[in-house]
């Protein structure tokens, strides 16, 4: 699930922009739109495979129809694709949901330290159920892990797992994932590049795919890109006369 389900459009500002282009056009740009929106941190993988895979098109229908409304609409840094405009967008919903929230949090902190007047007093240690702390979480949950490279690693792993073809067991690779960092074995961004080269891979290109708890384990992240194919030979000038002198 998108982390802000509802995308706005600003429809004036959009048709004004894209009013040269045909309905095909428009169905891949509101596509990519919609793919950057639902994808954490609002960009998507600059690689052709990917947007093959997720725009359901070959890699050659991408370069003739996707990369030429990503090059007319899109920032490209050589590692992702973002839209200017949307991603100016996408922030300010992440900065009005962190500032509810911390809103929402502050006015239970609040209520849950006024204690009534006429309250029963007791000695510490004989209440009948645990004083609750300010520091405890409303919904019970633990702190949230450290960031690391001023990126949550729970969002971090959330835009991994976007990433990861075999959804499958996403608790127990969520787990293995933190572990990972945690001990020092890769950062966050490792991990990232890592899950995009095997995507990339001979290997998941011929059906093969491990389940994201294998991948980890079997520290996946360190394999290197396939070698290129090596390169036709040609045949030598001594072949070539051999030939013409038998015919």
């Amino acid at each position: 699930m998108a982390q802000f389900p509802s995308l706005p459009l600003w429809t004036d500002a959009y048709l004004a922009d894209t009013g040269h282009l045909t309905d095909a056009e428009h169905g891949v740009y509101l596509q990519l739109l919609m793919m950057m929106w639902r994808t954490p941190e609002c960009r998507v993988p600059n690689d052709d495979k990917w947007l093959a895979r997720h725009f359901r098109r070959t890699v050659e229908e991408v370069a003739q129809t996707v990369r030429p409304v990503i090059a007319e609409f899109c920032k490209n840094d050589g590692n992702w694709i973002a839209q200017g405009r949307l991603k100016d967008e996408w922030n300010y919903c992440r900065r009005q949901s962190k500032s509810q929230s911390g809103r929402a949090k502050s006015r239970w902190r609040k209520e849950k330290s006024i204690c009534p007047g006429d309250a029963a007093r007791h000695d510490v240690g004989n209440a009948p159920y645990p004083s609750p702390s300010l520091e405890d979480s409303p919904n019970g949950e633990s702190p949230p892990i450290a960031p690391q490279n001023g990126k949550d690693i729970e969002a971090a792993f959330e835009e991994w797992w976007f990433q990861v073809l075999r959804k499958t067991g996403k608790k127990k690779a969520k787990g293995l994932y933190i572990g990972v960092i945690k001990r020092g074995e890769a950062t966050t961004d490792v991990l990232m590049a890592g899950m995009l080269r095997y995507n990339a891979s001979d290997t998941v290109s011929k059906g093969y795919i491990v389940y994201p708890s294998t991948w980890i384990t079997q520290g996946r992240w360190d394999d290197q890109p396939d070698p290129p194919p090596p390169a036709p030979t040609s045949p030598t000038l001594e072949a070539i006369r051999s030939f013409r002198d038998d015919a």
